[in-house]
């Protein structure tokens, strides 16, 4: 996939040219572009961005998610909510802190978790061109 990113090689006696910046350029949009398409088209993206949160840390706090993906509170308390309904975690009280509460994964949502891992790599198309790399050189 990245073959063609791969191709360029600079010393220090040699800076890219306007045309490789150009196309470094379209390949960087290209790239976030799809990654935003991604996560429009996808209310699973976020739903996958939030159990991929919690699961190396067996719970988390909800300001803590929030913290971590860089959203607002308010958004992650909903996604909570919405996730709690579905199975995919349970929430416990915080022992530590009254006013908050602790979210972990259920069995359930760890098995969501690598379902939508799995949809992501078989489901997505490449990003960038491939082909072959000689098409990308200049």
């Amino acid at each position: 996939m990245l073959d063609c990113v791969n191709q360029r090689h600079y010393t220090t006696d040699m800076a890219p040219n306007k045309q490789d910046v150009e196309e470094m350029v379209v390949a960087l949009f290209t790239l976030i572009g799809g990654l935003e398409r991604a996560t429009r088209h996808s209310g699973e993206a976020s739903t996958l961005e939030v159990l991929q949160a919690i699961a190396p840390r067996g719970q988390l706090r909800p300001s803590e998610i929030a913290a971590l993906r860089g959203v607002h509170p308010s958004l992650v308390t909903r996604q909570v909510r919405s996730l709690e309904d579905a199975g995919y975690v349970e929430i416990s009280p915080d022992s530590g802190d009254h006013r908050s509460c602790l979210v972990r994964l259920t069995p359930s949502g760890e098995a969501e978790m690598l379902r939508l891992q799995q949809v992501g790599l078989a489901g997505s198309p490449p990003l960038l061109p491939t082909g072959s790399p000689a098409r990308c050189a200049a």
